[in-house]
């Protein structure tokens, strides 16, 4: 790195490389993190999001398949007739 970067500059730039972190994978942690261990614990947080709304994402898909499924079968009567008679009984 012993370009011609004025010594204005050089100390910007050994800041944001001991502040900043890129872990291994490619993830990149916006802004200045302390330590190596901060910007993993980040990481890992957005990881934790994204499982929670995938997982929310399948669930409401599923609930939504389900109540559709129970609207076509009240529709055709079958399981209307099961709750009546079941509380007629």
């Amino acid at each position: 790195m012993e370009q011609n970067i004025p010594e204005v500059f050089k100390k910007t730039i050994e800041e944001k490389e001991d502040l900043s972190y890129v872990n291994p994978n490619g993830d990149e942690v916006y802004g200045f993190t302390q330590s190596k261990k901060n910007a993993d614990e980040i990481i890992l947080q957005q990881k934790r999001n994204n499982a929670l709304i995938t997982w929310l994402i399948m669930v409401g898909a599923l609930f939504f398949i389900m109540a559709i499924y129970i609207l076509y079968r009240v529709e055709s009567g079958n399981i209307l007739a099961n709750i009546v008679a079941s509380c007629v009984n």
